[in-house]
């Protein structure tokens, strides 16, 4: 198998499951200089797959880079399949990966590109107005962007005792 048809199957597996994220967190408190104690926002893109066959995703890793984790199953009913996820885990990798399925990305195209552009602006100081708009605009790209929700009213039937009121925000 080529290079290139490697890049192209992966591309088509991460075009239907996988996701590019930005997440926006509260770091851990920074002791300062003078004493005093301060949290600070961190953002990080998050490149990852999540499938139930983890022949694939070690095939990835082990073509790609990476690393295959196990996603807890607590929540799971005892039928379900164990999940799997595959992580870029540094921007380099990162990087790596989208420059190569970029050419061969379909659905997920866009979202890559803004992935792309969060890496290269990321060791910038002084850019956080930039990564929270590149976040926004995956988010939107992703239909995640909690926003644009709007509350829905929705009237149903029920055989007992009429009609219910549903709402949802």
């Amino acid at each position: 198998m080529t290079l290139q048809s490697k890049l192209a199957y992966l591309a088509g597996f991460f075009d239907g499951e996988g996701s590019f994220s930005i997440c926006r967190t509260r770091s851990t408190v920074r002791t300062m200089a003078d004493g005093s104690t301060k949290k600070y926002i961190v953002y990080k893109l998050d490149v990852s797959l999540t499938n139930t066959n983890r022949e694939v995703l070690d095939w990835i890793a082990s073509n790609f880079g990476g690393a295959v984790y196990t996603s807890k199953q607590e929540s799971r009913k005892s039928t379900y399949l164990p999940r799997y996820s595959w992580r870029c885990n540094n921007n380099e990798e990162r990087e790596r990966f989208i420059l190569g399925v970029l050419p061969y990305l379909k659905v997920k195209k866009p979202m890559a590109e803004i992935a792309l552009e969060f890496i290269r602006m990321y060791k910038q100081e002084g850019e956080f107005e930039k990564r929270q708009e590149l976040r926004e605009k995956l988010q939107a790209l992703n239909h995640s962007y909690r926003l644009r929700s709007e509350s829905v009213e929705t009237i149903r039937e029920t055989p007992e005792k009429g009609d219910d009121i549903v709402r949802t925000a």
